[in-house]
C-alpha cells in the first residue's frame, strides 16, 4: 500500500531562526491518524504549511497517493475556528459538497452526536462540541486528507474515533 502522504528529506530554514525541519522522512498511510507533537517552534505548523503548499521554499519532496506532488489537504486548527454568527449546520455547510449538502450534513451531525445542536450558535456549545464541529469541516469537504497539529488531541478519544471513522463513510 502506498502512502497517502510521503515526506522525503524535508528541510526548512527560516532566515530569522535558522533550521526548523531537518531531514524529515515520514509516510502517512491512508486512513491513519497522526499527531504532530512537540514544543512551540519545533516545526509542526511549518510541516502543515508545506503539505498545503502555503510555503514552497523547502528542500526535499512531498508526494501524495504514491506520486502526485499536490493534493487537496484540509487543516483542522488547534482552537475551534467557527464563525460565531453561523449555526453548527451553517459552519459545516461552508465547505461541503453542494450537491450532497443536506443529507451529508445530517449524517455528520448524527454521527458526532450533534443532531440536536444543528441550530445552535458556537457560543452555545461546550468546548468539546465546538472542537468536533471544527474537526468536521475538513472531513466534510472533498479533501482526501485532513491535517491537524493538535486539534484532535483536545477532544475526547471517543470524539476522535467518531470524527475519523465518519470521514471514511462520508
Amino acid at each position: 500500500m502506498s502512502a497517502a502522504i510521503a515526506f522525503r528529506g524535508i528541510r526548512k530554514r527560516f532566515p530569522e531562526v535558522g533550521l526548523v525541519l531537518d531531514g524529515i522522512d515520514l509516510d502517512i498511510e491512508p486512513g491513519s491518524f497522526v499527531s504532530l507533537v512537540g514544543p512551540s517552534g519545533c516545526g509542526k505548523s511549518t510541516l502543515l504549511r508545506l503539505v498545503n503548499r502555503l510555503d514552497t521554499d523547502h528542500e526535499g519532496t512531498i508526494r501524495f497517493d504514491g506520486g502526485r506532488t499536490s493534493a487537496s489537504v484540509a487543516i483542522a486548527f488547534q482552537e475551534p475556528r467557527l464563525l460565531p454568527w453561523r449555526t453548527v449546520r451553517g459552519n459545516l455547510e461552508l465547505i461541503s459538497d453542494v450537491a450532497h449538502r443536506g443529507a451529508k450534513i445530517d449524517q455528520l451531525l448524527d454521527l458526532v452526536q450533534l443532531g440536536d445542536f444543528a441550530t445552535a450558535l458556537p457560543k452555545q456549545l461546550s468546548g468539546g462540541m465546538a472542537q468536533r464541529v471544527s474537526l468536521w469541516r475538513p472531513t466534510g469537504s472533498r479533501s482526501a486528507n485532513a491535517a491537524s497539529t493538535s486539534a484532535a488531541d483536545s477532544c475526547a478519544a471517543a470524539s476522535r474515533r467518531l470524527a475519523f471513522s465518519a470521514r471514511e463513510t462520508c
